[in-house]
């Protein structure tokens, strides 16, 4: 870590950092590619196949944050917007998009000193 950040971070009050892509990697080009994935897996898990998962979705995820506005939206929320599939196969999606998500995450460890450093600091 170089001394000028170091010197920022000392000077501060409060530091906050960004989880997703700041903190954790994700190993894909876009974090919606992870629905392509989600996709792939459940349909060779079932007979039933489905299409179009990542549309439905990022969709769905558009709809809920319209709907929570000024706070996060969360994982529940945004299943409960994807109207095309039964209760049974969303759970399972879902289920599918947390292993996927943590499957493709690693720690980003550069921003990781950072973060121990602003730890020590307090």
């Amino acid at each position: 870590m170089n001394k000028i950040l170091k010197k920022l971070i000392d000077k501060s009050d409060v530091i906050s950092f960004d989880i997703f892509d700041t903190l954790i990697k994700r190993n894909c080009l876009k974090p919606t590619d992870v629905f392509k994935f989600v996709e792939i897996k459940y349909n060779n898990l079932n007979k039933n196949k489905i299409s179009n998962f990542a549309f439905y979705r990022i969709e769905a995820e558009k709809k809920s944050r319209e709907k929570v506005k000024n706070s996060e939206t969360t994982l529940n929320d945004i299943y409960n917007c994807i109207d095309i599939f039964d209760n049974k196969t969303k759970e399972e999606l879902k289920k599918i998009e947390t292993e996927t998500e943590y499957n493709f995450c690693q720690k980003n460890y550069k921003m990781f000193e950072v973060y121990k450093y602003c730890l020590e600091k307090n």
